[in-house]
């Protein structure tokens, strides 16, 4: 039996997908069962898919029941109206609430592979307890103390669509086996808030809006 999870998908989409092709097919018996795992699949992933695989089975959750209400995590949206803000906004949120292990995704990748798997294993054995990271860390990692999920950039397509997938897989991880987590999503636009309002549709799951002075209550919901 060969099985993967989103981790696989994660890297055929970083441009290595006929590598990933040719080493799965490579690898394993033309007779062995073989089971793949995401919380979303794209059309660029059933496309990976089927390649690998010859007349899959698939089962798809629909998408209703593709919720967030499952996971114990708190939504909540930051007015930001420049970068300074929401600096002030991310020291607020880290004096005021306890956290285990946090991530903050924005749009920024200047890291080699190998850079990033080192930060990542370092960050996963408690060396840090706050990474920053873009979409590539959204998928296929696996860390399960996290309580903590800031959106410094709000998730979006290439064509600057809502990235409601790639939403899901940012979160996730936080809130976990009954602990309470939190996320945060740092407007700066109206374009940022269309975006939170069509993803807070999207998951019929509300995301409120607080201010940075309400954040430090937020600490009694842990006691």
């Amino acid at each position: 039996m060969f099985v993967t999870d989103g981790a696989v998908f994660m890297i055929s989409l970083l441009g290595f997908s006929q590598i990933c092709i040719d080493l799965i097919k490579n690898t394993i018996a033309k007779d062995c069962q073989t089971m793949l795992f995401s919380a979303t699949y794209s059309d660029e992933v059933m496309d990976f898919v089927k390649r690998i695989i010859e007349k899959p089975v698939i089962f798809r959750l629909k998408h209703e029941e593709q919720s967030l209400s499952n996971i114990f995590v708190r939504q909540f949206y930051i007015e930001c109206n420049n970068d300074e803000e929401k600096y002030d906004a991310v020291k607020t949120i880290y004096l005021s609430i306890t956290i285990r292990l946090a991530m903050i995704f924005c749009c920024y990748k200047q890291l080699t592979v190998e850079q990033r798997a080192a930060i990542i294993n370092r960050f996963r054995n408690g060396k840090f307890r706050v990474l920053v990271v873009t979409n590539v860390c959204a998928r296929g990692i696996n860390i399960e103390d996290i309580s903590l999920v800031i959106n410094y950039d709000m998730p979006v397509t290439v064509d600057f669509k809502p990235d409601y997938e790639t939403y899901l897989h940012r979160i996730a991880p936080c809130g976990r086996f009954g602990k309470l987590g939190y996320t945060f999503n740092f407007i700066g636009s109206e374009k940022d808030f269309n975006t939170m309002k069509a993803i807070e549709e999207y998951f019929h799951h509300p995301i409120v809006e607080i201010t940075i002075d309400d954040i430090s209550n937020l600490e009694q919901d842990q006691e």
